[in-house]
């Protein structure tokens, strides 16, 4: 199996720094596949800082079957790297917001598709924290 990784520096949101790594593998058999590991670390200095991760996994077929401009095609490995560090974020980004409005219990380390994230993102914050814990 071969892979590259890529980090990017994302500016704080809401007392959280945001560390996205992208890594694409290609397995012995030619099957490629990527993932986003987004972390959020607190920023506070008080006491141990709240870090949580969330990883969102994407396979080269899943990719091709998701792209609405070309079905059936995956997209290019920059616009595919450019639309998951996005969708990583924007959730990150979402499950912050719920953690500073008093949601500490949130689960460490979980593991996504990214149809299953774009689906949560309009959830209800109550919706959210239950699919989260």
């Amino acid at each position: 199996m071969t892979g590259t990784t890529e980090t990017q520096a994302i500016a704080p949101h809401e007392g959280y720094s945001i560390e996205p790594v992208l890594s694409s593998t290609v397995s012995a058999e030619g099957v490629a596949g990527y993932s986003c590991v987004v972390t959020a670390t607190e920023l506070d200095g008080a006491g141990v800082p709240l870090v949580f991760r969330r990883t969102l996994e994407l396979s080269q077929a899943q990719a091709a079957v998701a792209n609405l401009t070309r079905p059936g095609t995956a997209p290019p490995p920059e616009q595919l790297a450019a639309e998951l560090i996005g969708l990583g974020v924007s959730y990150v980004k979402a499950l912050i917001d719920v953690v500073n409005n008093g949601f500490r219990a949130i689960a460490p380390t979980a593991t996504r598709s990214p149809s299953e994230v774009k689906s949560r993102m309009g959830m209800s914050e109550s919706a959210l924290r239950t699919r989260e814990k």
